[in-house]
């Protein structure tokens, strides 16, 4: 598990971005389907999560879970 706190987060601060690395297998795991449709896997389906942070949040993800820190306009 992974987590972060923001004690405090001024206006313009960085979204924290989560990426599901998952997603990338998801054309072998639909070719070993019988599929050959993309599929990606939940919950991200392909896409990035965005969360615009506020003072007080506590979030909690698997370690494994990609994710990064947008640039700060504050």
């Amino acid at each position: 598990m992974a987590a972060v706190y923001y004690a405090r987060a001024p206006a313009g601060a960085g979204d924290l971005v989560f990426t599901d690395p998952r997603s990338v297998l998801a054309p072998d795991l639909a070719a070993r389907r019988g599929d050959s449709r993309r599929q990606p896997l939940p919950p991200f389906h392909g896409r990035e999560f965005r969360m615009t942070p506020q003072t007080g949040d506590l979030v909690i993800f698997p370690g494994w879970l990609q994710h990064r820190v947008e640039h700060s306009a504050a």
